[in-house]
């Protein structure tokens, strides 16, 4: 549960030529002009922060999906509104390229790639493209797949992938691989730029802050699992130390990151239900001032990572 505590000040407009006595008539409009001034210069700044923040974005693109399943189809949009979810819009390539709508134009990655980068190119502008796929493994099997390549140099800078999904995986499985995936290759895009600046302002990102978390009823090798996957693929970890371990089911560890609260509570809950972990039944994650507790119930396995353990 979440408290918000706001204290409220009075201001009072005084003139040589008003008397005390004639306030009672005077004050309410007084109070409301000058409310309303506050809430303009609020208004004000906070339209040029985001003002601000706008200018250092730079478009990410989606691009075509190439005679595509439905499969592929539903997986390209759960990963647009996986994006969207965190304050990064996606825009089809073909809305800036002209004849990309040409059913030859679309023979080929290497000639819309070639295109995009002469276009990027030609207005000696940046950008990044989001290409995504399906692809077939092993016992009917498909491996969620995303690739991010910066405009105009082409250069990939992030290349990532799910856990593999059923051929017949329904519609809550490609959401749940959309965000894993998306949210993988946003951090390996902040490890290859150096700095997701471009990102900056969105819904995912805030200041720099330090989480309190605790780990209980997972074995050491769940642990470890789950510690490496907040480290190596959450966006926005800075830094993480142990605080103190009682046995070997029990952790706590300060987490310091500029992700916010609800998003590593959703990347969380999110990278459990990958492996097949169901929130309520075989975990829970409360969070409450600043401190998170990650509980393992019923004696539930993260999947068959850790089986030997």
């Amino acid at each position: 549960m979440y408290f918000i505590s706001r204290s409220l000040q009075a201001y009072i407009v005084r003139s040589w030529n008003v008397r005390i006595s004639s306030l009672p008539k005077t004050w309410p409009l007084a109070e409301t002009l000058n409310a309303l001034f506050k809430c303009i210069v609020i208004c004000f700044l906070l339209v040029l922060s985001k003002a601000h923040a706008a200018e250092k974005q730079i478009p990410v693109f989606i691009a075509p999906v190439h005679e595509a399943s439905r499969l592929d189809a539903l997986f390209a949009r759960e990963i647009e509104g996986a994006f969207i979810d965190l304050g990064i819009s996606l825009t089809d390539t073909r809305a800036i390229i002209g004849g990309l709508n040409n059913k030859n134009t679309l023979n080929g990655q290497g000639a819309i790639f070639d295109k995009i980068i002469k276009h990027f190119g030609k207005h000696s502008s940046q950008g990044v493209m989001i290409d995504t796929s399906l692809s077939q493994i092993e016992n009917q099997r498909l491996m969620p797949v995303l690739r991010a390549i910066a405009l105009p140099s082409g250069r990939l800078i992030s290349s990532v992938a799910s856990l593999d999904i059923s051929k017949d995986a329904i519609r809550d499985d490609l959401r749940i691989a959309a965000v894993s995936t998306v949210r993988r290759a946003l951090r390996q895009m902040q490890d290859s730029i150096g700095d997701l600046g471009w990102a900056q302002g969105t819904d995912w990102a805030g200041n720099e802050h330090v989480v309190h978390i605790t780990i209980e009823n997972f074995n050491v090798c769940e642990q470890n699992y789950i510690l490496e996957e907040m480290e190596t693929e959450f966006p926005g970890f800075i830094s993480m130390n142990i605080v103190s371990s009682t046995h070997s089911t029990y952790a706590k560890y300060d987490y310091r990151t500029t992700a916010k609260n609800q998003r590593l509570t959703k990347w969380l809950q999110i990278f459990l239900l990958e492996h097949q972990m169901i929130p309520g039944k075989d975990f829970n994650i409360l969070y409450h001032q600043k401190k998170l507790r990650l509980i393992r119930e019923n004696g539930a396995k993260l999947g068959t990572v850790c089986n030997a353990s």
